[in-house]
């Protein structure tokens, strides 16, 4: 898959790293997307791609994300680590009102094969970002009695202008 990554990337600035990790405090989580995003700062590189540790995605999910042309796109997963029950219920969904923090998650079968754009949010799972949002000085933040740090950063990347998008094309599994 790198190489596949390496020839998709041609003519853009990048490294492959990892983030540092922690003993999994959501506040150190959230401190480590920001690590990230100021890395991409300092470096000058033309995106990030988001993978996180637990998630497995497919060899076509970078090409994919990047030929979406979006300035937030991300793949779908379902939820894990929660009851059998959610298990076609997808870490995705759509923002009820525009700048409400009301929210829907989507079904597998709303989603699957389908580019859903505007008013949507989709985890942190596997997620592509253009270093302009991060340049607008929009960040990652803990505020978890008003929503999840995810969920914040696509509402503030919408709220800004910036496209965003959810590309059921790319299913991730865990």
């Amino acid at each position: 898959m790198k190489a596949a990554i390496e020839k998709a990337l041609e003519g853009y600035k990048y490294d492959f790293f990892i983030a540092p990790s922690g003993d999994g405090g959501l506040s150190e989580v959230v401190d480590n997307f920001n690590f990230v995003a100021e890395t991409v700062i300092r470096h000058k590189y033309d995106l990030v791609w988001f993978v996180e540790a637990d998630v497995i995605v497919p060899s076509h999910s970078f090409t994919q994300l990047l030929n979406d042309n979006a300035d937030v796109a991300a793949g779908i997963s379902p939820y894990h680590k929660i009851a059998a029950v959610y298990e076609n219920l997808m870490v995705a969904g759509r923002f009820l009102s525009e700048g409400s923090l009301r929210t829907v998650n989507l079904h597998r079968a709303d989603i699957e094969g389908k580019i859903i754009e505007g008013d949507v949010f989709a985890g942190t799972s596997c997620v592509l970002v253009k270093r302009g949002v991060f340049d607008s000085g929009l960040r990652f933040v803990h505020k978890i009695e008003t929503a999840g740090f995810d969920i914040l950063f696509w509402k503030g990347a919408k709220m800004r202008g910036f496209k965003v998008l959810v590309d059921g094309n790319v299913v991730c599994e865990d």
